[in-house]
């Protein structure tokens, strides 16, 4: 019985955590759902268990509640994998959204400053990689071009855009962003 005790302890605690180890429910998210529906329903079969258990031998109830009890725990085992594979999951979509979000800014900030500054199409691609933080072997490899086209493109860009280096490039890129004057 002491392990009987013990487990449904244990299945309280997690209820009763449930808001903190998930907070996308305590924020009207649906993901408590399940685990409550889980837990109600061990809480449920434990009660239904325990009324009728006066009806069997005690051998045979003794091996039904250490069933109930197994059951329990994997079940219980289960549904935490599953709310923590849908964590992860919707953790990294969230990611990409953001990185993909950041990306679109930086491309839009790049296009106004090709335009405004009237910079070729091969400037504007090395704009967005400068930008990037990516250096010149990086986006020589990418181009399929050399390092010193690419450094040739780099002194025009820079000449154009009135800096005299990638940090600068990475201001200036900033102040547009933030909505300052640019030159």
């Amino acid at each position: 019985m002491l392990i009987v005790d013990s487990t449904y302890k244990v299945m309280l605690f997690y209820i009763a955590m449930t808001a903190f180890l998930f907070p996308g429910a305590a924020r009207g998210e649906n993901a408590g759902v399940p685990i409550f529906a889980a837990f109600s329903f061990m809480i449920i079969t434990r009660a239904l268990f325990f009324m009728v258990k006066d009806a069997f031998d005690p051998a045979i109830s003794a091996g039904i509640e250490a069933v109930v009890v197994l059951v329990s725990f994997g079940a219980a085992c289960w549904l935490a994998f599953q709310v923590l594979q849908k964590q992860l999951v919707d953790t990294e979509k969230s990611k990409q959204a953001s990185a993909e979000a950041v990306r679109k800014r930086l491309e839009n900030q790049c296009e106004e400053l090709s335009a405004q500054f009237d910079l070729t199409p091969r400037e504007q691609e090395i704009l967005l990689l400068l930008a990037q933080n990516y250096r010149a072997p990086y986006i020589a490899e990418r181009l399929v071009v050399s390092q010193s086209t690419v450094k040739t493109h780099m002194r025009n860009l820079y000449a154009k855009l009135g800096v005299h280096s990638q940090a600068e490039l990475l201001l200036l890129v900033e102040e547009k962003e933030q909505g300052v004057s640019v030159k």
